[in-house]
């Protein structure tokens, strides 16, 4: 059972327990945590999207032309949900996909 630990701010995994840090998420969004914010819009094509959901999720995912970009939770979920964590790569991707739900789904204590 994969959760959340809002006691130690450590995600409880099948494997182990992970602890992530502002590094972390800065490494594998690659974002910047220093220099000047980022306070307006950013480059949301769809080519953009499918070129960071690979770099980050090791899939593409399915961009619809015609409306803005963006990417399905469920998307997310399926990729997580495939991971067979039997290497560092599938490990380090499910983490991604745990980050990013916690980004986009406040914990509710």
């Amino acid at each position: 059972m994969e959760r959340w630990k809002p006691e130690t701010h450590t995600f409880v995994l099948p494997v182990d327990e992970v602890t992530v840090t502002l590094e972390d998420v800065a490494h594998i969004f690659g974002l910047l945590i220093d220099g000047q914010i980022v306070s307006d819009w950013t480059d949301s094509s769809g080519e953009f999207l499918k070129s960071q959901s690979i770099a980050i999720f090791g899939h593409e995912p399915v961009v619809n032309s015609s409306s803005k970009a963006y990417i399905k939770l469920a998307w997310v979920y399926c990729i997580r949900d495939a991971e067979a964590l039997d290497t560092l790569e599938s490990i380090q991707r499910y983490v991604r996909c745990q980050i990013f739900f916690v980004g986009f789904n406040p914990i509710r204590e």
